[in-house]
């Protein structure tokens, strides 16, 4: 039974999303435009894509921390809001990722180096988050279904293959591994 203190979790993460995705959208919006449509590729500006992807990332700290901070862990407060997140990233950075494959020139190659750094460096420290790996392991605690399980154990292998459970100067060492 889901009691009343996880449903406030769960709408305030929610809450969160939905004003991240569907109600507020950024200043200058044109690089996390509508994505049911190709990107006017003429028009983008590398410098608006890489401001746009900055603050990208630090809004999904910000619901990364806030899922960190639920006490009862449920599919749809923590795979979620998560699962949204590698989407909504991956479609943002797609274009530039496009553009660096065919356009390649000085200045958007040295923006999307710099972004592919800082997004390797967001998805190393993900992979290392102690509180999250230990609500995916609550999560696997649960009577769930063999597709949600194997989603759930797949994610626990994940954050042992970055490294969740190493010491604090093993982890500074995979992630400067993960920089180069």
């Amino acid at each position: 039974a889901i009691t009343e203190e996880a449903s406030d979790e769960y709408d305030s993460i929610w809450g969160s999303l939905y004003m991240t995705f569907f109600v507020a959208p950024e200043p200058n919006s044109d690089a996390q435009g509508d994505f049911t449509k190709l990107p006017d590729f003429q028009a983008l500006n590398a410098k608006q894509f890489q401001l746009s992807i900055k603050q990208t990332l630090i809004k999904y700290q910000k619901i990364i921390d806030s899922v960190c901070n639920i006490e009862i862990p449920l599919w749809n407060n923590i795979i979620v809001p998560l699962d949204i997140i590698e989407h909504k990233l991956s479609e943002l950075w797609s274009p530039i990722r496009h553009l660096n494959s065919v356009s390649d020139n000085d200045e958007l190659r040295e923006i999307h180096n710099q972004l592919k750094q800082e997004i390797n460096e967001f998805y190393t420290l993900l992979g290392q988050n102690q509180k999250l790996y230990l609500l995916f392991k609550q999560l696997s605690k649960q009577q769930l279904p063999a597709i949600e399980q194997k989603i759930i154990n797949d994610n626990l292998l994940s954050f042992k293959l970055s490294g969740v459970s190493l010491s604090s100067d093993k982890k500074q060492q995979y992630q400067a591994i993960q920089k180069i």
